[in-house]
């Protein structure tokens, strides 16, 4: 952990000319009403004073007295909320792509139009990492990055590109992986899905003693509990959670180390145990393990081919970027019946999660087709709130979560004095409605102030990056 604390303030000075104007006098956001989703409170009337990146203080705008060089933004009927963060994205894409690389052009300023002001990037290149960081910290608008280097996996990894994950079929080879990528910089460690039981114990075991936090994927030749115990900080799409509850779970589990792990997934999902589900999360809750849903992803992957998802109007800017229409529905050979019916389920999952007191973080793989970068975000949180977090709770997952998971929350995460300056001003009230997310009047990010112009400028000119169809 204190490898990834190490990196993560490098990160944070690096990106301190972050944006379009920086906050060089004191600015205030005057008569807001100030969202902490932490403590689940609105406090209106409140003056937010910023000086440089830094949040100066926050009182009551009857009792402050502003200098006269103050530059004034009125927050009259709007709402401050921490900035966001998307925990599971994928910015980093491999370096062969045609320039100007997308994720410099259009994928970074995307997060800035749409709130986000932090991403964790769970799999690419670290030299493209520190390249897009490079760009941003000389005046490219972007988040700030937490970055992995190549997923880890098994002897016949399901990805090929080499620039974005290391074969690893042994345990030797696996702590070397992670001994290599610790070496070229990466904030922690991605698992994925085709490793054997010894190399990811390795591999977590050499993880925990270079001070890394590991993530990612439960491969098959594990379950959901094993790698809870095994220490593994954070599980993404709810992997191998249905089978570890699943009432056919040895069955299923020899199933699952010959088909895709969806598949398996969606079967186990039918033969749901509520009993050891609650088993499983007593593990969760004792070993702090958090959990990305990823909501959004596998909303789009039942939903592709759908004529009405697919007539989506974000859908005309992204529709001829490379790759994006690869992806087929998911589970495979399922019918849209059956597809319906598995998300559903997962769903359900997650409101089980939730009310049990599992810790969950909003991502959403981005960029998988129909997910689409900053944007759907604002999809995963409402999706949250289907599966039952209320308004509070699922802002909580794209701001205090976020800070408490990468152990910040002195920093970020919520508005207080002397905390950074990452900030969303709304223009309605996201408690009401979490849609009103979506309503971004300004962003705050590193010493950096976007007004509603700036925005607009800089999604018509990430839009205008996008090559026609």
């Amino acid at each position: 952990m204190m490898r990834m604390v190490r990196s993560y303030r490098l990160v944070l000075w690096a990106l301190l000319l972050n944006g379009s104007r920086l906050v060089a006098q004191e600015l205030a956001i005057a008569n807001v009403t100030v969202v902490a989703p932490a403590h689940r409170r609105l406090i209106p009337g409140v003056t937010v004073i910023i000086q440089g990146d830094k949040i100066r203080a926050v009182n009551p705008s009857s009792r402050v007295k502003l200098r006269p060089q103050t530059r004034i933004v009125d927050g009259k009927g709007k709402f401050l909320i921490p900035g966001l963060w998307d925990m599971h994205v994928h910015m980093a894409v491999e370096p062969d792509l045609p320039r100007p690389n997308p994720a410099e052009t259009f994928f970074a300023p995307m997060y800035i139009v749409n709130g986000i002001t932090g991403v964790r990037c769970t799999s690419g290149s670290l030299a493209t990492t520190r390249a897009l960081r490079a760009a941003i910290a000389g005046g490219r608008p972007g988040p700030q990055i937490v970055a992995t280097g190549q997923v880890l996996d098994g002897p016949d990894p399901r990805r090929r590109d080499m620039s974005t994950v290391i074969s690893c079929p042994s345990p030797e080879q696996g702590r070397h992986a992670v001994q290599e990528l610790k070496r070229a910089g990466a904030d922690f460690i991605k698992v994925y899905e085709g490793l054997d039981r010894d190399t990811y114990t390795a591999i977590a075991t050499e993880a925990q003693r270079s001070g890394l936090a590991f993530v990612g994927h439960v491969p098959a030749s594990i379950d959901a509990a094993e790698a809870s115990r095994a220490g593994q900080k954070s599980i993404e799409h709810l992997s191998r959670v249905f089978l570890t509850c699943s009432s056919k779970k040895d069955d299923l589990r020899t199933l699952g180390l010959r088909v895709r792990r969806q598949n398996v997934e969606a079967m186990a999902a039918e033969s749901y145990d509520s009993v050891r589900c609650e088993e499983l999360f007593d593990v969760f809750r004792k070993n702090g393990t958090w959990h990305t849903p990823t909501l959004v992803l596998h909303e789009a992957r039942v939903l592709i081919g759908d004529p009405q998802f697919m007539s989506d109007h974000r859908w005309k800017v992204f529709q001829s970027s490379e790759g994006w229409m690869k992806a087929p529905p998911l589970p495979l050979g399922f019918s849209r019946e059956q597809r319906d019916q598995y998300f559903a389920h997962q769903i359900h999952l997650v409101q089980s999660m939730h009310r049990a007191g599992i810790r969950l973080l909003a991502g959403t793989d981005s960029p998988n087709p129909f997910v689409y970068p900053g944007d759907s975000i604002h999809d995963e949180l409402r999706l949250l709130v289907r599966a039952g977090l209320t308004t509070f709770e699922a802002l909580q997952t794209a701001t205090s979560s976020p800070a408490e998971f990468f152990g910040f929350s002195n920093i970020l995460g919520s508005i207080e004095p002397r905390k950074d300056a990452d900030m969303v001003l709304l223009d309605a009230n996201p408690i009401d409605n979490i849609s009103n997310t979506r309503s971004v009047a300004a962003v705050f990010a590193k010493g950096r102030f976007y007004d509603r112009a700036d925005l607009s400028k800089l999604r018509s000119a990430a839009e205008a990056q996008q090559p026609a169809k």
